[in-house]
């Protein structure tokens, strides 16, 4: 073979006017011929290759490997270790040894894994990641965060309050999220379950993105349960005194009645007695009653897309 490790073909035998061609200087050069012509790549595919292919670098603009009727998409070389896909001149996927990065959404079965609007999501970080905007109720740009803009003026038009109309012209606000959790809508798929509503919990369950709940509530006479006091009163005395049950005694005390009383024996002349009830208070002070579970704080966040 005459064609060296850059793909340069050499001729063998070369003649010179005026002199004899021999059959085997002429037989050499086109046997030659013919073992790099069945080394080469056959136009149709028919071929197998049984080496690397080596390409150019190529750019975006112009791949390596690209198409006849479509030569601004295909793959190139953006660096050591590092190639692109391109597709109309634009880079698409950038691959490289730390990992892929796709530029726009991806989709499986037609549908971006992570739509736009996704959350709020609960983030152990400090800071939200590449693409996501912590929910802290703040004002964003339309221009900027244009994808969940996009996302957020459909649903304001639905009546969800997680995101707001800022300006009304180029910003807009998402929900506040601090001291805050969530839960399901309560008409979730139309259907209502009335376990959150206003009268229940303080927040209207069937409003996207209400606000509400009664943090540490105070109990008060009507959330105890009924109760019925009972028992009895004994006096002890001595022949010699007067025994006589105050006709107040008999009124309602702590919400009963003493309806019944055996008085002893009187044995003196007609005298009074009279007494007072007292009391000592029973139970605290009113403190309200501290409601929330074990509890770790988190960042919440939304995906933005950019």
């Amino acid at each position: 073979m005459s064609r060296n490790g850059s793909g340069t073909y050499s001729v063998v035998n070369t003649f010179v006017s005026g002199t004899t061609i021999t059959a085997t200087g002429h037989n050499q050069n086109w046997a030659d011929v013919a073992v790099e012509m069945t080394n080469s790549v056959a136009v149709d595919g028919q071929s197998t290759m049984t080496g690397p292919l080596k390409a150019a670098s190529g750019t975006v603009a112009a791949p390596s490997f690209t198409f006849g009727s479509d030569t601004d998409s295909g793959i190139y070389r953006k660096g050591s270790n590092n190639i692109g896909v391109g597709v109309a001149g634009a880079e698409v996927i950038d691959v490289s040894t730390t990992g892929i990065n796709v530029t726009g959404s991806v989709k499986q079965g037609g549908f971006a894994l992570l739509p736009v609007g996704l959350g709020p999501l609960p983030w152990s970080g400090s800071s939200a990641p590449s693409g996501w905007v912590l929910c802290y109720g703040q004002t964003l740009s339309r221009a900027t965060y244009a994808a969940l803009w996009t996302f957020a003026a459909v649903e304001i038009a639905a009546g969800n309050t997680l995101y707001g109309a800022g300006d009304g012209s180029t910003t807009f606000t998402i929900t506040d999220m601090r001291g805050g959790t969530t839960f399901g809508q309560d008409d979730m798929g139309g259907s209502a379950a009335s376990r959150l509503t206003t009268a229940n919990s303080g927040v209207d369950g069937a409003t996207l993105g209400a606000v509400g709940g009664i943090p540490n509530p105070t109990i008060v006479t009507g959330n105890l349960p009924a109760y019925t006091p009972a028992g009895s009163v004994s006096v002890t005395s001595v022949a010699s005194d007067i025994i006589r049950v105050n006709a107040a005694f008999s009124s309602a005390v702590g919400g009963g009645t003493v309806t019944a009383f055996t008085a002893g024996t009187v044995s003196a002349g007609a005298q009074t007695s009279t007494g007072t009830l007292t009391g000592t208070a029973q139970g605290g002070v009113s403190t309200p009653v501290k409601t929330q579970p074990r509890t770790v704080v988190t960042n919440y966040i939304i995906f933005a897309g950019v």
